[in-house]
């Protein structure tokens, strides 16, 4: 996706960047450049080991404000900064986190900056690990990320690619689009947090010249794909990332609405602040909106829907044989059903 993709979609949040020593601390230039173009206001906390791999003259300069690197730093009225900025932020997203960071956040060791300020946050925090494979791999790093997943933490999966040490493996950052999409989805339909002006400025506006137009209303989404059995471990179905489902979901909270998104399966994530029903096949989609249209004010079926499913699923697995032919029927026509029982209301 490019800038203009995330254009607006931050603006007038305070987004905390927390960059821990990981040689992918440079990469921590490009999500600040990102995040000002989304009209995020970033106020960058370093480890004092992040500093070693990237200095904070480049972050201060792209951000426009000092970096904070210790978790002891006053600001001018001798109040705490890293408190000050968790009290206030919209969102935390700590990336690189490595290792060592994670094992610390997962047992609450407030030893830096980052840290220290995600403890004393109730903002969401969305963390993207970058280490070696094995180090991923590790059962205690597993083990530190799905406690911090029990936080309620978003986590931000590491790539497959090739790593510093030579090897190829999971452990390489994510990129800067799936890491921004992450951002995006934990802060939909929260409101702006008032701002401190010695972090930043107030706006006078901070809803894109928009008031809550859609306040009291409720909007449904379908997104995703839908998958047809053909027996436990084989399906047909439909591709679909739900980014553009996803895209009008956020939109909806961002105004004001209660939005209900009914999901199959998706590559993106999906915003906590939506009512999210699981859907993983037409049927149950179909199910999950005609409830939903009980009370709903509109309908986006944005859902990639499969055509087709097998007339009789077997219930075990299929062996392997050739000449397998499947039976198939229509599925429901989930959009033609819901616009006669609207149009009947």
């Amino acid at each position: 996706m490019t800038d203009e993709g995330h254009s607006g979609s931050l603006e007038g949040r305070l987004i905390l960047l927390g960059v821990t020593g990981s040689i992918a601390a440079y990469k921590a230039a490009e999500l600040v450049r990102l995040l000002s173009a989304a009209g995020a206001d970033v106020q960058a906390l370093m480890t004092h080991t992040a500093a070693q791999f990237i200095g904070p003259l480049t972050l201060e300069t792209l951000s426009r404000r000092p970096v904070m690197l210790d978790p002891l730093e006053l600001l001018p009225d001798r109040r705490i900064a890293h408190i000050v900025a968790a009290d206030t932020a919209d969102a935390i997203l700590v990336a690189p986190a490595t290792a060592r960071w994670l094992g610390a956040m997962a047992n609450g060791l407030a030893d830096d900056v980052v840290t220290a300020t995600c403890l004393a946050s109730a903002a969401p925090v969305v963390v993207a690990p970058a280490m070696d494979g094995e180090m991923y791999a590790h059962p205690a790093t597993r083990g530190n990320v799905e406690r911090l997943r029990g936080f309620g933490y978003d986590i931000v999966e590491p790539e497959v690619g090739p790593l510093a040490s030579g090897q190829t493996a999971q452990g390489r950052l994510a990129q800067p689009d799936t890491i921004l999409a992450a951002l995006e989805a934990a802060v939909a339909g929260r409101p702006i947090r008032e701002p401190d002006p010695l972090l930043r400025p107030p706006r006078a506006d901070l809803t894109l010249g928009r008031d809550h137009d859609l306040a009291g209303w409720h909007i449904v989404v379908t997104v995703g794909g839908t998958a047809e059995p053909i027996d436990p471990v084989r399906f047909i179905g439909n591709r679909s990332s739900g980014r553009m489902g996803v895209a009008v979901a956020q939109a909806a909270l961002a105004r004001g609405a209660r939005v209900t998104l009914i999901h199959g399966t998706t590559s993106v994530p999906l915003p906590d602040a939506a009512a999210l029903v699981d859907a993983p096949t037409t049927a149950r989609m179909r199910e999950a909106v005609l409830a939903a249209l009980d009370d709903a004010d509109a309908l986006v079926m944005a859902a990639a829907v499969a055509d087709f499913r097998p007339r009789q699923a077997s219930a075990t697995k299929l062996t392997r044989r050739a000449g397998l032919s499947l039976d198939l029927e229509p599925t429901e026509d989930i959009l033609a059903e819901a616009s006669a029982l609207a149009r009947s209301r």
